[in-house]
């Protein structure tokens, strides 16, 4: 996705946990799970791109697979840390800059906020929470941003391979999408007519 706004001319900053300088998009260290990390990037993230924010797109997220029938693991509250609180923490962080400039949030969600499937407890409900999030955000600051949920369905991504070492995997379940579908709909959410919804296929 980072790539593909940037060759359409966008000024693109990215922020994960291994940070880099190479290539035309930098890549800042990041933590989502610290409010204090994602503070420190995000100011650092606004000042690269010469003080202000058109949008914002969250798209961590890690996959552990654990049964609903079992207590939550550290794998199941690193999940939900990320993949839920993780947006949230980004977006208040990032909050002010997009309300000056009437920007965008986009928020990656999932198929799977939908579809609920056996051993993906906790992506399940971090997925469907995200929805619930950016609902929230769109009803106390749609005066100001537009909010858009994104729907990827089953990609080969590195995210697949906890559950695939544990015997739980979609390949051969359900059709895969292709990655450049994927990052042409962020590219729409973000550069395009305003969209509430929208799905990679």
């Amino acid at each position: 996705g980072a790539a593909a706004l940037h060759a359409r001319g966008a000024r693109v900053v990215g922020l994960d946990l291994h940070p880099s300088e190479d290539g035309d998009v930098p890549v800042l260290a990041c933590d989502v799970r610290s409010q204090a990390s994602v503070d420190a990037a995000v100011a650092d993230a606004i000042a690269r791109l010469g003080g202000g924010l058109d949008a914002l797109v969250n798209c961590a997220g890690i996959g552990i697979p654990q049964s609903a029938g079992t207590r939550p693991d550290d794998g199941a509250l690193a999940v939900i840390d990320v993949n839920l609180l993780g947006p949230w923490r980004v977006t208040a962080a990032a909050l002010d800059a997009l309300r000056a400039s009437r920007g965008r949030v986009v928020n990656v969600s999932s198929g799977l906020a939908f579809l609920t499937l056996p051993f993906a407890t906790a992506y399940c409900m971090s997925k469907r929470g995200l929805v619930a999030y950016s609902d929230a955000l769109r009803a106390e600051h749609g005066d100001a941003i537009t909010v858009t949920t994104v729907y990827p369905g089953y990609i080969r991504t590195p995210i697949h391979e906890a559950s695939a070492a544990q015997g739980v995997s979609l390949e051969g379940a359900v059709p895969p999408e292709r990655l450049q579908d994927a990052a042409g709909t962020l590219v729409r959410a973000v550069l395009g007519p305003p969209a509430r919804d929208l799905a990679t296929t």
